[in-house]
């Protein structure tokens, strides 16, 4: 296999139902996933605006008389409870299930920013800087810092 063009590194797009189907083990949920799937587009388009992408259907329980459907935001699982017995009206369908909201926490994970180490010109400052300071919070947190950066420490 060359590696000399960029289709070569290019992975097919393979659809769900594809990678179901695939598998053996899991060939069988395929048409569950899609009832989930088609349900979740109905349940999006019947919910109020400032609702919409904030809660999902995830699973029909009790073979279709509880529709599970879970959020991370308190504000919006009460407004769906408020809601339960018009947006299940609306998705048509029969007979109608109730509807049980789960709080799902979510954990948000922010980017960790790349940091610029410090160079050895930078560090070799601040031990010249540590060296004529008189002892204080500053000057411990710099012997920290070079201790973190595996400067050793010159002994006064």
């Amino acid at each position: 296999m060359s590696l000399s063009s960029e289709h070569d590194l290019a992975m097919p797009f393979l659809s769900l139902s594809h990678l179901l189907n695939q598998q053996e083990g899991l060939a069988p949920y395929l048409p569950k996933i899609e009832q989930i799937r088609e349900l979740n587009s109905r349940f999006q388009r019947c919910l109020p605006q400032e609702l919409k992408n904030l809660a999902y259907i995830t699973r029909l329980e009790d073979e279709g008389a509880v529709l599970r459907v879970e959020t991370s935001l308190n504000a919006v699982a009460a407004r769906l409870r408020q809601l339960g017995p018009s947006l299940v009206a609306k998705l048509g369908l029969a007979p109608s299930p109730t509807l049980k909201v789960t709080l799902r926490p979510t954990v948000t994970r922010f980017p960790s920013s790349p940091t610029q180490d410090l160079t050895v010109r930078t560090l070799q400052e601040f031990e010249e800087l540590a060296e004529v300071l008189t002892p204080s919070p500053l000057q411990n947190a710099i012997h920290s810092l070079l201790r973190q950066r595996g400067r050793p420490q010159k002994e006064g």
